[in-house]
């Protein structure tokens, strides 16, 4: 007689339990089971057969040497344990894989098969959504997990960003992304959360003069010059005294990962998005996926990365920010901003993102702006902006004002 084995107790909570999802309700399928693999498979097809289970003297009959268990257990515990030395036998599989590759030097390819393995613990099982009541503990307090954004209409419409979230802001080159992306960064630092950018086209100390004159707009200095101060040539005295103004007022962090501290992939988001309530990415086309290929070459790839960013956002319950392209298709609206359709690189943009948001100037000093996908709100709304990076400034302002801005300051080429 065969010795019990974690494998033949969990074939074995099917008999006695009579369930036949005693084993697939916690994620096991037949491919997690290596030894009991065919009695596993035979005892689920004599239940669709008969409709039911089989007795213990039939399985023995048809597999004399099976070492049944009369043991009653929870078959969470046998679940797990099949699930862990699956995975431990698929990651040496990987390892042995992935150090032939490295051998021929094809190291995309090696971390490609790394991250083909993945860990699930089986024991978590679905709640109850009818009667989990939780929420009503605090159901009268204000949503203080959500991300708030500094332009009342999108505030209205989507009531910030929530946890598990992933976001789209986009536009075509030289529209104004990162700066809108830092603005919400220095709203949600002034307002005491805790921010990461991932800035890919901007340096550290670009990035950083964006923020200050941001926050010295909502601090009322009326003197800011971040082209001055990207040069050295705004005023030390007084931009020390902004700096001071800016910690004594600010209760959140704003920090900055760029290409000084290598490449960006999911994973980079993945390790550092529970220290953070929010992170932003500029942009994702400038992303790599886990296994190295660059999101802007494949479109494939750009799906793959703007998948896992949905994964991790939900995963770890953490906000997500990106900036993306719009293709050139998107320059032919007119004044309005570009539709979903015009996201460049992946149409799983576009299906990833909770909140979409596409952006064109408006003359020189102003935008416009329409939330094009809202899935927990309404969409399909236009509203307007200053666009005055320069001091900061780029506060919501009606369509009339931003007519007013557009005539006296046309943008080039209009």
């Amino acid at each position: 007689m065969k010795k019990v084995s974690t494998e033949s107790m969990l074939v074995s909570t099917l008999i006695n339990s009579g369930d036949p999802a005693a084993a697939s309700s916690h994620g096991i399928t037949p491919d997690h089971l290596i030894g009991y693999r065919d009695e596993y498979v035979w005892i689920l097809d004599y239940h669709d057969r008969y409709g039911k289970m089989p007795s213990v003297e039939v399985v023995q009959t048809k597999f004399p040497g099976f070492p049944y268990s009369p043991e009653e257990v929870d078959p969470a515990w046998p679940a797990s344990e099949v699930y862990q030395t699956y995975t431990h036998r698929e990651a040496l599989k990987a390892v042995v894989r992935a150090g032939q590759l490295l051998a021929d030097d094809q190291t995309a390819e090696a971390v490609d098969v790394m991250h083909s393995v993945s860990y699930t613990d089986t024991t978590v099982r679905p709640r109850s959504l009818v009667f989990d009541t939780d929420y009503f503990d605090d159901y009268e307090s204000k949503d203080d997990q959500r991300v708030h954004l500094p332009w009342s209409t999108l505030e209205n419409h989507t009531n910030g960003i929530g946890p598990g979230e992933l976001w789209y802001w986009a536009a075509r080159p030289q529209q104004g992304k990162s700066g809108f992306l830092i603005d919400v960064a220095t709203e949600a630092a002034y307002r005491g959360h805790h921010v990461m950018m991932v800035s890919l086209e901007m340096t550290r100390r670009q990035c950083q003069v964006r923020f200050h004159a941001a926050m010295g707009h909502r601090l009322n200095w009326t003197t800011i010059d971040a082209v001055k101060m990207l040069r050295r040539q705004y005023d030390r005295r007084k931009y020390g005294l902004l700096l001071d103004d800016i910690q004594a007022n600010m209760p959140g962090t704003f920090d900055i990962h760029d290409l000084s501290d290598g490449f960006a992939s999911p994973s980079t988001v993945m390790r550092y998005a529970g220290e953070y309530d929010l992170v932003l990415i500029d942009y994702v086309g400038l992303m790599r996926s886990d296994g190295g290929g660059r999101g802007i070459d494949d479109w494939r790839v750009a799906a793959t990365i703007s998948n896992a960013l949905k994964e991790v956002a939900m995963t770890k319950k953490c906000r997500i920010l990106a900036a993306a392209q719009i293709n050139r298709d998107g320059e032919s609206s007119g004044w309005r901003p570009p539709k979903l359709v015009n996201l460049a690189q992946s149409d799983a943009l576009g299906q990833d993102g909770d909140v979409v948001v596409t952006m064109k100037r408006y003359g020189r000093d102003a935008e416009v702006l329409s939330i094009e996908k809202n899935r927990h709100g309404p969409a399909s709304k236009y509203f307007y902006t200053r666009y005055l990076p320069n001091v900061g400034d780029l506060s919501e302002v009606g369509h009339d004002e931003a007519d007013d801005l557009r005539d006296n300051a046309p943008f080039e080429g209009e």
